[in-house]
């Protein structure tokens, strides 16, 4: 939290000093030129014809008309001169760019996940409550190598179960005017979530002298079938932590209006995104199965979404004098490239061989982005921004979901838990809050 505040102020400091360049007297636009039946006074020109002696290489500046000394005071007479025209349209893509600054209050979600396999019902009294909340339904506790544990029962946690809300992020957004329409660019970024599950052991004694301990454990397949006897146990200490970061960046052309000068205007968009999202899942902790034997189990999972691709949107806007409000809606069509990673250690032996697994694969990725926003114009060159946006998409790997919770049927056998290819979707959404500074 500390170095994200950090880079909030150095930022905004940044800032600063534009918006002093910003503090002057909104006015409403003015319109030039001349009327529909209106005759043309003597000695001045259409915006933007400048007079034949300008063409030929004169050296007088434009006669002094009221029109003519707003828009083409002495000092820019050279413009007339060799390669005008770009010099005027570099002169007003310049004037007419825009940069905005946007503060994210962001929460961040998908779906919960047990970490463990699933497990076989028991016949008689049938599925086994594993967060060990119903105690006639607890799953008894089994090592692999030294068999049942008397008065031990189980709990396997499950994580992402909660919107990890109240994100800080920043994002900024440079708006370039084209013939065309306007190049819309942006970067964005969330502090990183984190999200931690934890199994403190402990005597949950039902009726006096009847010990129950409960302890953390990982549930696995045996041989690839369900099983109620096959799991790795922390008798010790249990911890699952999972740590979430996501960015992206979009470049869109906001094309111009096809229905221009109505109430409401409708601009199609045009371009490209990225998003990264990448995860990583840590479950440690310690294991006394017989004295004088200590296992340091740890289980890391960490993936990788690089999503890219085209995108399609529209917008519709409309300007009530100094507000402006504006909804973009745009679907991405996402090529998701994902790596996973996975390392064990020490999950049924002391001596047992680190294992170190790595895959990467390619599939599609659907994502839309949706935000409704209100712009009020404050100054000529500033205004305020306030905005709630929805990113969801599926076919986005998660760390938690990444992983096949496998054991080999014979004890003497290594480890067998491996990667698994699963998906999941994923969601952000949240309040926007900004100051956007034009240089017209």
């Amino acid at each position: 939290m500390t170095r994200w505040l950090t880079a909030q102020v150095l930022l905004i400091s940044g800032l600063i000093p534009m918006l002093g360049y910003a503090q002057d007297q909104w006015m409403p636009p003015q319109a030039y030129g001349v009327s529909h039946g209106e005759a043309m006074p003597p000695g001045q020109y259409p915006m933007g014809s400048p007079p034949p002696e300008y063409w030929e290489g004169g050296e007088a500046c434009p006669p002094t008309s009221p029109l003519y000394a707003d828009l083409f005071p002495k000092e820019r007479c050279d413009f007339y001169r060799g390669d005008s025209n770009s010099r005027l349209l570099i002169e007003s893509t310049l004037r007419n760019t825009w940069i905005r600054y946007d503060y994210l209050n962001w929460g961040i979600g998908g779906d919960n996940t047990r970490l463990g396999a699933p497990v076989l019902p028991d016949p008689i009294n049938g599925p086994f409550d594993l967060s060990g909340n119903d105690r006639s339904h607890r799953l008894n506790a089994q090592d692999r190598v030294t068999g049942l544990r008397p008065f031990t029962t189980v709990i396997v946690p499950k994580i992402g179960d909660s919107e990890h809300s109240g994100l800080n992020g920043s994002r900024l957004t440079m708006g370039v005017p084209m013939s065309i329409g306007e190049l819309e660019a942006n970067i964005w970024i969330l502090e990183e979530a984190e999200e931690v599950e934890r199994v403190v052991p402990f005597n949950d004694m039902i009726v006096p002298g009847l010990n129950d301990f409960q302890i953390g454990a990982v549930t696995l397949l045996e041989a690839g079938q369900l099983s109620n006897s096959t799991m790795i146990l922390f008798s010790e200490s249990y911890r699952a932590s999972l740590a979430t970061r996501v960015w992206g960046t979009e470049f869109n052309m906001v094309c111009n209006p096809i229905t221009p000068n109505v109430g409401i205007e409708i601009q199609p968009i045009l371009g490209i995104q990225y998003i990264n999202l990448s995860e990583d899942l840590l479950i440690a902790g310690q294991d006394v199965p017989e004295p004088g034997t200590v296992l340091n189990h740890r289980i890391d999972s960490q993936t990788q979404n690089h999503v890219f691709g085209p995108q399609v949107g529209v917008r519709f806007v409309s300007q009530i004098k100094r507000l402006t409000l504006a909804t973009d809606a745009k679907f991405l069509f996402g090529v998701n490239r994902i790596e996973n990673e996975l390392a064990t250690r020490q999950l049924f032996a002391a001596d047992e061989t680190p294992r170190n697994l790595d895959d990467a694969r390619t599939r599609f990725a659907p994502t839309f982005d949706f935000s409704v926003s209100a712009k009020c114009q404050a100054t000529k060159h500033l205004s305020m921004f306030i905005a709630y946006e929805l990113l969801v998409g599926g076919g986005y790997a998660r760390a938690y979901d990444s992983l096949y919770y496998n054991s080999a049927a014979g004890t003497s056998d290594p480890p067998a838990i491996t990667i698994d290819d699963s998906v999941d979707n994923f969601y952000a959404h949240g309040l926007v809050l900004g100051v956007e500074l034009a240089f017209q």
